[in-house]
C-alpha cells in the first residue's frame, strides 16, 4: 500500500472493505448442499454453540416457587409420563424453578426415572416400583 499518495490509499482501503463485506455474505447452502457435506465429511457441524454464562439465561430474581408446587409439577409430570408411554420426557417451569423428569430405559421392559429440579439443582433417580 502507498501511504504517500492519499488516492491510492483510499483506494486500498475500499478493496479490504469490499473483501471483508464478501466475508461476512457468504451464501446460505441448501438442503441438498448440506446433506452432501455433511456425507463427504467436510464439515461435522453447522450448529453455533452458546458460551456460558454469556449466552445463557439466569433464573436468579425470577418468582419464588413453593416447595407445595414443585411437589405438584413433579407428579404430574410422572404422571404423564405414565400415560404417555412414548414421550420420554416432561418438563414444567416458571419463576425461580424448572422441574424435569425424563424416563430412562435399562432394557425393553424395566425403566427408572430421573427427576431433576432446578432450583439450587437437586436430582434424584427413582424406579416405578419404588413409588
Amino acid at each position: 500500500m502507498d501511504f504517500n499518495n492519499p488516492k491510492k490509499k483510499k483506494e486500498e482501503t475500499n478493496k479490504s472493505k469490499e473483501k471483508k463485506k464478501e466475508k461476512k455474505q457468504q451464501n446460505i447452502l441448501s438442503d441438498e448442499e448440506l446433506i452432501e457435506l455433511f456425507a463427504s465429511e467436510e464439515i461435522t457441524h453447522i450448529i453455533e454453540l452458546p458460551l456460558y454464562p454469556n449466552d445463557f439465561y439466569h433464573f436468579q430474581g425470577g418468582k419464588q416457587i413453593s416447595e407445595e408446587e414443585i411437589n405438584m409439577w413433579v407428579e404430574e409430570c410422572v404422571l404423564y409420563l405414565e400415560q404417555e408411554q412414548d414421550e420420554f420426557i416432561c418438563t414444567a417451569q416458571s419463576g425461580d424453578t424448572k422441574v424435569m423428569v425424563m424416563r430412562v430405559f435399562e432394557d425393553a421392559e424395566m425403566y427408572h426415572y430421573i427427576i431433576e429440579v432446578y432450583k439450587d439443582r437437586y436430582s434424584i433417580e427413582i424406579a416405578p416400583e419404588e413409588m
